[in-house]
């Protein structure tokens, strides 16, 4: 049972975009725009419960291309509902900066976060961001008081991944490495440099206990624990019950992943249809073919994605099967070292002791089962 304290509303402000990043899981670009009339009833409908901690996050297509429909909403919302807990984020390509924006952005800062789309030095970044590097001003956006980074990590620069986040980590960003989703990653090819990238972050993470843990490090290995297993959780994100989406229409999606297909024309029964399951059926239920697997219980697979590229939210994409599990045993190591070491991890924190025997028992269970 989710307890809704939080809720992030997606608003998709534009399916278009100004670049052309080769990598890019968005299909179908085109400059299709929403209109503050849509964005004012969906909030109206939304923004109901003072008690719930918001999060607006204004999605694209490149947002920025709309920068007149996020300013209106935020200066709206601040009016309307001032006794409520609301921030906002977005993210970004960076290339679109404006006297206007800059002015407004660092006069919002302290209610905005900026996510900059950024993938490490030059010569990385152009690769496959459209040559975009020397249009973004790198000073301008690690000035501001929430801007982190969002750094895709391609097949070609795998063997530097972890080089390229120190890059954009000592430039003063809070960076979040993936790898680029729905692009070819042969195991062959490919899953021994990811392990001697994995390998680095966690000698790093280690040797500094006030740094957040990158996205795949952040799999809560107590649910592998015995006693956390017989516990059938809904889902393994916050998709329906914590995160909703909104396209240009206000037709309500289960999440942002599902708003990828600028392609398709979607009918809003067939996305009601998805948030009934989504509210009914436990993940367990949803990915049979998964039904054994060691890490099914934290599994991460993007139900979206799954539906935007295989046609459905089961079909998982099989060829990230490896390095997801590599992450997980990888996520276990970390936290058996850091639990033996007695030091105190910022990411620790916030678990109870209970968290703690659970996450020991989960490392234990995983390693008896390989």
């Amino acid at each position: 049972m989710y307890e809704l304290n939080h809720r992030r509303i997606f608003l998709l402000l534009t399916t278009g975009c100004n670049l052309h990043c080769q990598y890019c899981f968005e299909r179908g670009k085109h400059f299709t725009s929403t209109n503050f009339d849509v964005i004012k009833n969906v909030l109206q409908d939304e923004l109901k419960d003072d008690q719930v901690d918001y999060q607006i996050t204004f999605h694209g297509g490149e947002p920025f291309l709309q920068f007149s429909l996020i300013q209106q909403t935020v200066e709206w919302v601040q009016r309307k509902y001032t006794n409520y807990h609301i921030l906002f984020d977005v993210t970004t390509n960076g290339t679109i900066l404006t006297p206007h924006m800059r002015q407004w952005l660092i006069a919002h800062q302290d209610l905005f976060t900026i996510s900059l789309s950024l993938d490490g030095p030059q010569e990385v970044h152009n690769t496959y961001r459209d040559n975009s590097f020397d249009r973004i001003d790198i000073d301008f956006y690690r000035s501001l008081h929430h801007c982190k980074v969002k750094m895709t990590v391609s097949p070609p620069f795998l063997h530097r991944m972890f080089d390229d986040y120190i890059y954009l980590t000592e430039l003063g960003f809070d960076v979040s490495p993936s790898l680029a989703q729905e692009v070819e990653w042969p195991e062959e090819l490919y899953l021994d440099i990811y392990d001697q990238q994995l390998n680095q972050f966690v000698d790093y993470q280690l040797s500094h206990p006030q740094k957040g843990l990158p996205p795949f490090f952040r799999y809560n290995i107590a649910k592998l624990s015995p006693s956390r297993r017989c516990q059938p959780s809904l889902r393994g994100c916050g998709v329906y019950f914590n995160t909703i989406g909104y396209d240009t229409k206000g037709i309500c999606y289960p999440c942002n992943g599902f708003l990828n297909d600028f392609n398709r024309k979607i009918e809003a029964q067939e996305m009601e249809h998805l948030n009934h399951i989504f509210r009914t059926i436990p993940d367990a239920e949803l990915l049979s073919e998964c039904e054994g697997c060691i890490i099914q219980p934290v599994c991460s697979t993007c139900y979206a994605l799954n539906y935007v590229y295989r046609g459905s939210i089961e079909h998982i994409n099989k060829q990230m099967c490896s390095y997801l599990i590599h992450s997980i045993y990888a996520t276990a190591s970390i936290w058996a070292q850091a639990i033996n070491s007695g030091k105190d991890y910022i990411w620790m924190r916030e678990l109870s002791p209970l968290d703690i025997l659970d996450t020991i028992s989960g490392i234990m269970s995983l390693h008896q089962k390989s």
